[in-house]
C-alpha cells in the first residue's frame, strides 16, 4: 500500500513525504490478523481511542514494514496510550534528545519519539490505567541511525492529530499543522 493509506490513512502529505524519505520506498504493508482483543491488527484510530487505557497487547499498533520483504521488523512501530503525567519539557538538546515545541512534551531520541499531548480521557474498572489528562504517542523506529529527526517527529505529529482528533481533543492537545524546525 501506498504512504498515503497507511496507518489509517492518518499521514498528511509532508508525513508521507518524510516516511518515504526515511525508507527509501513507496509502498508499505501493516501487520494482518487479529491481535489479543481479537481486533484486526492493522491500525485504527477508533481502535487506538478505544484502548488508550488497556495492557499494550489490545493496543491499536502502527506497524509499518517494508513491502521488499527486506526486512522481518518494522521500520516504524506506533502506539498510543493514556499517560497520567508527562516528562519536563526540554529547552534543548540533551542525552541524545532532539526537542520539539508541539503538544506537552516531544522528543526525538536515537530509537524512536515520544509525543505526549493533552487529552483527557476515562478509564474503566477493567483499565491498565484509570483517568488521564493526558495521551502518549509512542515511536520505536531502529532502523532510523542518525537520519533527520524532524522526519520522525513530522509522522509522530501527523497520526497523533488524528488520534486527538478521534478522541475528540484536538483543540486542547497542541499539535499544529506544521512541525517546527528546530
Amino acid at each position: 500500500m501506498s504512504a498515503q493509506q497507511i496507518c489509517d490513512g492518518t499521514l498528511d502529505t509532508n508525513a508521507r513525504t518524510a516516511l518515504e524519505r526515511i525508507s527509501g520506498t513507496k509502498r508499505f504493508s501493516e501487520l494482518s490478523g487479529k491481535n489479543e482483543a481479537s481486533e484486526p491488527k492493522e491500525f485504527s484510530t477508533t481502535r487506538a481511542v478505544k484502548h488508550l487505557h488497556d495492557e499494550p497487547t489490545q493496543r491499536s499498533k502502527c506497524s509499518i514494514y517494508k513491502t521488499s520483504g527486506e526486512n522481518d521488523f518494522p521500520i516504524i512501530e506506533i502506539q498510543f496510550l493514556a499517560a497520567k503525567q508527562h516528562p519536563e519539557p526540554l529547552e534543548e538538546a540533551t542525552n541524545n534528545l532532539v526537542p520539539f515545541p508541539l503538544g506537552s512534551y516531544a522528543a526525538v531520541g536515537k530509537n524512536g519519539a515520544d509525543l505526549y499531548f493533552e487529552c483527557t480521557t476515562s478509564g474503566t474498572e477493567e483499565s491498565f490505567i484509570g483517568d488521564t489528562p493526558y495521551v502518549k504517542a509512542e515511536m520505536f523506529s531502529p532502523s532510523f541511525g542518525s537520519r533527520d529527526p524532524r522526519d520522525r517527529m513530522v509522522i509522530l505529529n501527523s497520526i497523533s492529530r488524528a488520534v486527538a482528533s478521534k478522541a475528540g481533543c484536538a483543540s486542547q492537545a497542541d499539535l499544529p499543522v506544521e512541525v517546527p524546525t528546530v
